[in-house]
């Protein structure tokens, strides 16, 4: 007796029939390169401009422009670190570019601070007028301008030092249009203001 083979009638398994996992190739994005930036007041007008480049290619030996304010150019050392002092033009935003990364600053200041004047006869007709002059950073040297009643106190200035000190010695025309009121301020290398001081001159005789 011959018997024919049967197909298996067997079905396929909850796991035969399972999603096959895999892992999707995502196509390559890069990292944009970055900067930073920061600013140091020397004296004067002269800042040093300073910050960190990461993520280019390379980060050593790339050129840094410096715009706005202030202009030059500087290249980054080994580390990706970047400096450079320059000149600035006055007050405002300066700007860093380099491997294809940018970054904004802002130049400011603080107003000086006349923090003491008074006018004394010394001899005669001769008169001084000092003070003192704080400022938030170091300084050698700042005008201090005058004006006021008096005529020969018109259009006067003298120079504040680092220690802050000032004075001006003016000789006065011995009538009244040289007495009444005398005042002061200081203006900084970027030419910001301080507040004004007042004192009153009053000539023996005049």
């Amino acid at each position: 007796m011959f018997f024919s083979p049967r197909r298996s009638t067997r079905t396929r398994s909850a796991f035969d029939r399972r999603p096959r996992l895999g892992i999707e190739v995502l196509e390559a994005r890069d990292v944009p390169a970055t900067l930073t930036l920061s600013i140091t007041y020397q004296l004067g007008r002269e800042i040093t401009i300073h910050g960190h480049l990461s993520g280019a290619t390379n980060n050593t030996g790339q050129v840094i422009a410096i715009t706005g304010q202030a202009m030059g150019n500087t290249i980054t050392d080994s580390f990706g670190d970047y400096f450079i002092s320059l000149e600035a033009s006055g007050l405002g935003d300066v700007h860093a570019s380099g491997a294809g990364a940018k970054v904004d600053g802002t130049i400011t200041d603080v107003a000086p601070v006349l923090t003491g004047f008074m006018a004394w006869n010394d001899e005669g007709n001769y008169w001084y007028f000092d003070g003192t002059v704080t400022y938030a950073r170091n300084f050698s040297s700042m005008t201090i301008y005058f004006g006021g009643t008096p005529v020969s106190i018109q259009n006067k200035s003298t120079t504040a030092m680092s220690s802050g000190s000032f004075s001006l010695l003016v000789a006065l025309n011995g009538t009244i249009t040289d007495d009444g009121t005398v005042w002061c301020k200081a203006v900084d290398a970027w030419g910001t203001e301080s507040n004004v001081r007042w004192d009153y001159i009053s000539q023996l005789g005049a």
